[in-house]
């Protein structure tokens, strides 16, 4: 009886204040997964079973956010996350909200944190060269992270972070609700693809369905069609542009997405087409 008391003097506490913080007993929502066949978006999905987990997920209100602004301010005052005793601020976006095309980083280095906006840095000038090199910019694409913090150090989020925020995580491709979605690096792909056991080498440049069902929290919007791709800072990393190697690849699948994506839009999905030839390599 206490313990209920308590949870609902904390859950009034927390709406009047505008705060989300997590729960006294947190629920993992079950997710339903689909996986295209490889390199084939269009072939039939085979349903897959939801994963076991143990992990803590932060909530979200029971009623969805009206519309991506109201999200955006509701980000702005988050507490009581794992990365907010590091002081460091929360990053969700740059790029056009109502794009077709959202890419999913890890999440914010030193520059994104002190410019507010992910993939800024080094590492973000190299995507929008990517981009750029087929045509696409922040008016076609939507830019965020798994994590809304920076991790201490720059290191790698852990697997309780990157479980307390991928809720948030889905209510913003709700919103946004993107065609396409590229998963830029290992963190992204684990994040939104857990049953693919392969490396982010193996995977990349294939394309997947993600089923988001109502229960994941996305009110059963249907199939959306993801990518891995590697993240630019391992390209940074890894600056030969021979042939099979990670720029190479990255170049193969950034044509394909663009291809894919006229494709969409010529059957009224998206705006714009691109021609192959017309545009340079990035660099």
């Amino acid at each position: 009886m206490l313990v209920v008391v308590l949870t609902q003097l904390r859950t009034a506490w927390s709406l009047q204040r505008g705060i989300l913080l997590p729960a006294i007993r947190p629920t993992v929502r079950p997710v339903t997964f689909l996986r295209a066949a490889e390199r084939s978006p269009s072939s039939a999905a085979e349903q897959l079973p939801t994963p076991p987990t143990s992990l803590t997920v932060s909530p979200l209100p029971d009623a969805r956010y009206a519309g991506h602004a109201d999200f955006v301010q509701a980000l702005r005052g988050l507490r009581g996350d794992p990365l907010q005793a590091e002081g460091t601020r929360v990053v969700i976006h740059r790029g056009n909200a109502k794009a077709k095309i959202m890419v999913i980083g890890e999440a914010p280095g030193e520059t994104e944190d002190m410019e507010g906006k992910p993939f800024v840095g080094r590492a973000g000038k190299l995507l929008d060269a990517i981009l750029a090199s087929v045509g696409l910019d922040e008016s076609s694409v939507y830019i965020t992270n798994v994590v809304l913090r920076r991790p201490p150090n720059n290191r790698t989020p852990s697997a309780s972070e990157v479980a307390w925020y991928l809720p948030y995580l889905m209510e913003n491709v709700r919103l946004v609700d993107p065609l396409i979605i590229l998963l830029a690096g290992a963190c992204a792909c684990k994040a939104l693809l857990p049953l693919e056991k392969q490396g982010i080498t193996r995977i990349r440049g294939q394309w997947f369905e993600r089923r988001f069902g109502t229960e994941g929290g996305l009110d059963g919007q249907g199939s959306r069609l993801v990518m891995p791709i590697f993240h630019p800072s391992y390209l940074l990393r890894n600056p030969s542009r021979k042939v099979e190697g990670p720029k190479w690849l990255t170049w193969q699948d950034i044509q394909a997405v663009r291809r894919r994506y006229d494709e969409l839009a010529g059957a009224g999905g998206g705006e714009g087409v691109w021609a192959p030839g017309k545009q340079g390599k990035e660099g």
